[in-house]
């Protein structure tokens, strides 16, 4: 049985990302507890590593409140292997020359709107792949554009 533990490291990763978003998103331990029905305690358990067999279905509440993939939290603890992982990075969402002259082509609410939607996604992308740094500068210069229109 003691093949199925979960690795220390896991736990500390796991409880490092958590408290990593919690916090990029200004979020207290009382409003994180609050939407997700969890208790202050179990939050604060997950974020330092204290939780020996994270309950499934509190990882889901909290990847549905903090609105990132759920399978990341899975695949850090061993719930899901990274074998068949496609994921989302950064550089499919450069602005490049190419792109703005097929916007040109639509009307410009139809620009803001798509231009908004890649803001979101890369945001969404951010968090779930933590690339903070690199997606803060794209979102800026997609915001920019859209000032631009």
């Amino acid at each position: 049985m003691s093949d199925f533990r979960i690795k220390d490291e896991q736990l500390k990763e796991l409880g490092n990302y958590l408290k990593k978003v919690r916090e990029s998103k200004d979020y207290s331990y009382g409003q994180v507890a609050a939407y997700t029905n969890l208790n202050k305690k179990e939050i604060f358990m997950l974020e330092n590593g204290q939780k020996k067999k994270p309950n499934p279905f509190y990882l889901k509440a909290l990847s549905a409140f903090y609105r990132i993939d759920l399978s990341k939290l899975y695949k850090i603890i061993g719930y899901m292997d990274d074998e068949d992982e496609t994921s989302d990075e950064i550089e499919n969402y450069k602005i490049d020359d190419e792109m703005l002259n097929l916007l040109k082509l639509l009307d410009v609410k139809s620009q803001k709107n798509i231009l908004n939607e890649m803001v979101e996604k890369i945001e969404y992308i951010k968090l779930k792949n933590g690339d903070y740094k690199e997606a803060e500068t794209l979102i800026q210069k997609v915001k920019e554009k859209i000032d631009e229109l």
